[in-house]
């Protein structure tokens, strides 16, 4: 906009790298917009684009908070272990840098039946096709006797179990790749997460299919959000939605992560790999913030 106020600073390192940064002055609602930088030199060089939203005050009012919220739907009821109704987005947190990826012998997975909680180990028929790219396969003569029953999933605790807490609201991601023909798709859990007593499970939006198939080769990369927001139920049947209570009470001890194996029935085989998170950490910096995580100011008696 024209009535920008900003200035410039540039600074060279190395004679070859240079820094710049852009401080807008006195910011206001009509400076919300796309900003890019370029670099001129021999050839042109065009650093990614930010999407600058300014809004007046906190869109979250109590008992709401996420500094992140574009708009009131955006915001998160308190949870604060029902002791008050008082937070904010957790300052002095950062997102980790350093993705958490999974780690897991084959000899460690299973096939379970998240129904009957039936339990399959067979060390020779869960391999890695890839070690250093941690991908997992299903032998093809133990996939047609087992995988005909969707209820069936892919499972371990992938060096993951413990506390998801710092992990709230960030996505869990992974690579799918199915073979085969998208006919018949089944219903069903897309992931499963297994506390200590209770589960959560993720659902695919109604009339879209979450993943697709291929007679030749079909990778999915899958992101699910670790927040109740993002389709999570309390039963199998995805009818119960879960609340921030129900989503807490899992993630603070998660036991195993359950993936759904069989989406299709014209699918021929199942295999995934690349399973990673990302969590918060505290950072010495007071004006960053994890707009997820809640930080609940404590009434008397309290602390922590």
């Amino acid at each position: 906009p024209e009535n920008l106020d900003y200035n410039i600073t540039t600074t060279v390192s190395n004679c070859s790298v240079i820094t710049s940064s852009l401080t807008v002055q006195n910011i206001n609602t009509d400076h919300s917009g796309i900003y890019s930088c370029e670099g001129i030199s021999r050839r042109r060089i065009i650093a990614p684009d930010f999407s600058v939203s300014v809004t007046k005050g906190q869109i979250c009012q109590r008992p709401f908070y996420n500094n992140d919220a574009w708009y009131p739907q955006m915001c998160i009821r308190c949870y604060c272990s029902n002791l008050t109704d008082e937070c904010s987005s957790a300052t002095g947190y950062a997102t980790n840098p350093v993705l958490i990826e999974s780690s897991i012998k084959p000899s460690d997975a299973a096939i379970v039946n998240f129904k009957t909680k039936e339990y399959y180990k067979p060390a020779r028929e869960i391999t890695f096709a890839n070690k250093a790219a941690m991908k997992y396969f299903i032998n093809e003569t133990y996939y047609k006797k087992l995988v005909p029953n969707p209820d069936y999933y892919f499972g371990g605790a992938f060096n993951m179990a413990g506390s998801w807490l710092t992990r709230y609201g960030y996505p869990l991601t992974y690579k799918l790749i199915l073979s085969g023909e998208n006919s018949d798709y089944l219903p069903g859990p897309l992931v499963v997460i297994k506390g200590e007593s209770d589960s959560i499970y993720h659902c695919s939006v109604k009339y879209r299919l979450p993943v697709y198939a291929s007679n030749e080769v079909f990778e999915n990369n899958m992101r699910i959000y670790l927040w109740e927001q993002d389709n999570w139920f309390t039963d199998h049947r995805c009818t119960l939605p879960a609340t921030r209570r129900d989503f807490i009470n899992v993630l603070k001890n998660v036991r195993l992560v359950l993936f759904k194996v069989k989406y299709y029935n014209g699918q021929t085989n199942f295999q995934m790999s690349r399973i990673s998170m990302q969590e918060a950490i505290e950072t010495t910096n007071s004006y960053s913030w994890a707009a997820k995580l809640e930080k609940c100011k404590c009434p008397a008696g309290y602390s922590g």
